[in-house]
């Protein structure tokens, strides 16, 4: 009897590994942080390679060409056009192009649904924003026009509108995925100011003679600023994302 018990025993441990094995192997492995289960899809990396390209590349170097080296680089030419404005064409032409490239991946990637998260939305504002930018820079007018500083006015204030919002998405959006970002994108928002500054600086050193210790004070000064009013910036966007979180 005892023999026959074992026997049933031995059967029953038997058939409930073989289970466990076909269990295990059919259940997929549990998810493994850049293995294949989380490969994020290349239109995502698309969108997200061409936005930042678009926005931080090829944008902010349209605001540099514009604010920072008219007077500097105003003797040279580029076609027959002044270099710093044939700068400021090609880099908002192709943050233009980045940007409507990475806007068409991510709707495709969407299988053409609009989403309506606060990334999408601002990124629809920004969009829009930046394609009226572009249709405004084709009806310049003349120098000489008496509408030429209201243009000005509207044609910064449309840009940089534009150029605000999509660095504060893509800050938001990078924030979530890891935290690091956030210190990443201040650095790269630090120096992209005190670079501006620099270039102002040089180029009012053209037009008068600022004497070197000037310089110096001047951006030190607003280096610091810079710093007091990232930290403020920064500790105003962390607060923003737990919120929507």
């Amino acid at each position: 009897m005892k023999i026959e018990n074992q026997s049933v025993n031995d059967k029953y441990r038997t058939t409930a590994a073989e289970n466990s094995i076909r269990i295990q192997e059919k259940t997929p492995p549990p998810p493994n942080k850049g293995g294949k289960h989380h490969q994020i899809p290349i239109k995502i990396k698309l969108h997200v390679w061409f936005a930042l390209f678009g926005w931080i590349a090829c944008i902010s170097s349209t605001i540099l060409c514009a604010r920072c080296t008219g007077d500097l680089w105003r003797d040279k030419k580029l076609f027959g056009i002044p270099l710093w404005y044939r700068l400021h064409q090609i880099t908002a032409i192709l943050g233009f192009i980045c940007n409507s490239i990475s806007i068409i991946v991510i709707v495709i990637q969407a299988d053409g649904k609009l989403k309506t998260n606060i990334h999408a939305i601002i990124g629809y504002v920004s969009t829009i924003l930046i394609t009226i930018q572009a249709m405004t820079g084709f009806l310049k007018p003349d120098n000489q026009s008496d509408f030429r500083i209201i243009f000005n006015y509207i044609h910064w204030l449309i840009g940089t509108m534009a150029h605000s919002l999509a660095l504060i998405n893509i800050l938001m959006s990078a924030i979530k995925k890891n935290k690091q970002f956030l210190w990443m994108f201040v650095s790269y928002l630090f120096i992209y100011l005190a670079f501006t500054d620099l270039l102002r600086k040089l180029d009012l050193n053209r037009l008068r003679s600022l004497s070197a210790k000037k310089i110096v004070l001047k951006t030190i000064a607003h280096y610091l600023s810079y710093f007091v009013l990232f930290t403020i910036f920064t500790l105003t966007i962390g607060m923003m994302i737990k919120i929507f979180d």
